[in-house]
């Protein structure tokens, strides 16, 4: 994973994965990390996606990693250096949608594998509207 100089989560990831720092904001944006992806696979920033773009790349069989908040909860805002950030923001692998009682399955780092529903899901997305796309 491409490493940021200057912990700017825009240029790479910020901090260290396995030593968590203050005042760094711990993370790797859209934009880089799909331009990584892209040395193994097919992969694309479809930030600024609606929910309903989610789903079609959903139908197509493609996993989306989405940019939300731990346990969907009220975004926490942070001022760094390089601009705002979500503190307590979390990288999730969306990978189905269950329509008949309107859930998204989750491929989720720290929980394992759940559904969430809509409503969680789409509150926590839409504040950022960040995703990269596997195709």
């Amino acid at each position: 994973m491409p490493m940021s100089p200057n912990n700017n989560p825009n240029n790479g990831f910020s901090g260290k994965p396995d030593d968590i720092k203050p005042n760094i904001y711990h993370s790797i944006y859209a934009k880089p990390l799909a331009q990584w992806g892209n040395k193994y696979g097919n992969v694309a920033d479809i930030s600024g996606t609606s929910v309903d773009g989610l789903k079609n790349e959903l139908r197509k069989g493609n996993p989306v990693v989405v940019y939300v908040t731990g346990n969907y909860a009220k975004p926490i805002y942070g001022n760094y250096w390089w601009g705002t950030g979500i503190d307590n923001a979390h990288i999730v692998t969306l990978d189905g949608f269950n329509q008949s009682n309107n859930t998204y399955h989750i491929s989720d780092p720290n929980a394992g594998t759940y559904w969430v529903s809509a409503s969680r899901f789409e509150a926590s997305y839409n504040l950022r509207k960040s995703a990269v796309v596997v195709k």
